[in-house]
């Protein structure tokens, strides 16, 4: 007969075991894959202190499926039972010798059901051996950073200065030990839904303001006339589909238009759309963390957008256009569980830096979610994540509702 003991023994042994990512969640090889994100979910619950940053594994297959971002998945398991799950992530880099770039992500997450049993430590090895058989110099890894339950403890403070974690935390520990180091703190935030309308309206009209120029000023339309009859046809369509105010007073005009739409990016704005999510790997603040550029084409888009569009959420995008160009120079992006009882995902936003100083970055999320209400009402927030010393964004969205929900350290390990 098995004692206590014995069980107990048989819980605190486990194995380590990599295993093939899932085409679809509809066989049998996809039960260690939805397991996983049981226990991601979990230990994201615990450290959060709420159900609201987990995800169904139906949501996030899709973006494992992406090629253009290589996954690697083990899991752990104690008693037949997958108690944790380690992920290295990487994106494709042609010019590398192995054909990806020298530098991965790492995420490992144990049940909190299990923790203390040295499964962390298992599951961080086999992926930093890993990143190292590619031939890969560093890992940056995001870990989530509960807000001290003691005042006045130690605090471990990043190199930007900005923000800070419990030097105390179990992850903080864990990750110093291991040779990582905190390079950036990015703060999460959460926004209540249904957002206030006329609070919504008066910031558009603070920004919209904000780009307008008066006649006299710079004002460089009538030299690219060649553009003209495009941004006529988009702009009289997004004026019938979404009712975008044109200014009444005739001695001002504003250089910028909000275009917004749902699911795949028009074919027009594909272009565009790659630039600027090019950038969003060089012109977003990454601090120390050294983070390659992710480059995009409009082909790659397009494919992405099939992908979401085969999952179980929607991508709605609110998108600027320079008016004298014919260019998009800002754009926001969210991601809307089909899922009403769920939150949605602000995603990437950016304002290309020659276009900053115009109240874009308020102006093009203000106009996502008032898009956001008519397209898709009745979700209980918009979540969102932002390094600590991007101080322009945070300064946004604290002027349009968001609060604290908590921080992550971002950490690198030179291999």
């Amino acid at each position: 007969m098995e004692n206590d003991d014995d069980r107990v023994q048989k819980m605190t042994e486990f194995s380590v075991e990599r295993i093939a990512i899932p085409q679809s969640l509809d066989g049998p090889d996809a039960r260690d894959f939805v397991a996983g994100v049981e226990v991601r979910n979990a230990s994201e619950t615990r450290a959060y202190g709420t159900s609201e940053v987990s995800y169904p594994a139906a949501e996030m297959l899709p973006t494992w499926l992406d090629p253009h971002e290589p996954k690697a998945l083990w899991v752990a398991r104690a008693a037949g039972t997958v108690v944790g799950r380690a992920v290295h992530e990487t994106q494709l880099d042609p010019s590398a010798p192995g054909g990806v770039s020298e530098v991965g992500w790492i995420d490992v997450d144990v049940h909190p059901n299990f923790e203390g049993r040295s499964i962390g430590t298992a599951l961080a090895t086999v992926v930093e051996q890993y990143a190292r058989s590619l031939g890969q110099t560093r890992l940056v890894c995001y870990a989530v950073s509960p807000v001290a339950r003691v005042a006045g403890g130690e605090q471990l403070r990043p190199p930007t200065g900005f923000g800070s974690v419990a030097a105390q935390n179990r992850e903080v520990r864990f990750l110093l030990a291991r040779g990582y180091r905190l390079e950036q703190v990015e703060r999460a935030s959460r926004f209540t839904l249904p957002a206030d309308a006329s609070r919504l309206a008066a910031l558009r009209r603070e920004a919209e303001s904000a780009s307008e120029t008066k006649r006299g000023e710079v004002d460089t339309a009538a030299d690219l006339s060649e553009n003209s009859n495009r941004v006529a046809e988009s702009a009289a369509g997004e004026t019938k589909r979404h009712g975008a105010d044109a200014a009444t007073d005739s001695s001002v005009r504003s250089p910028y238009r909000v275009h917004t739409w749902a699911g795949p990016t028009p074919a027009e704005w594909l272009a565009d759309l790659a630039t600027l999510l090019t950038r969003m790997s060089t012109d977003a603040p990454t601090a120390g963390l050294d983070e390659p550029e992710d480059i995009w084409s409009a082909e790659r888009v397009a494919a992405s957008d099939a992908r979401c569009a085969a999952s179980t959420r929607d991508t709605l995008t609110a998108a600027i256009e320079h008016l004298p160009t014919g260019r998009l120079v800002a754009f926001s992006q969210l991601a809307v569980p089909n899922d009403r009882a769920r939150p949605v995902s602000q995603e990437d936003t950016l304002v290309l830096r020659e276009h900053r100083g115009h109240r874009l970055g308020l102006l093009v999320k203000v106009a996502n979610l008032q898009f956001l209400e008519r397209e898709h009402p009745g979700h209980p927030s918009v979540l969102t994540w932002n390094a600590e010393e991007n101080r322009p964004m945070l300064d946004v969205n604290e002027a349009l509702g968001f609060v604290l929900l908590g921080y992550e350290g971002a950490w690198r390990l030179d291999l």
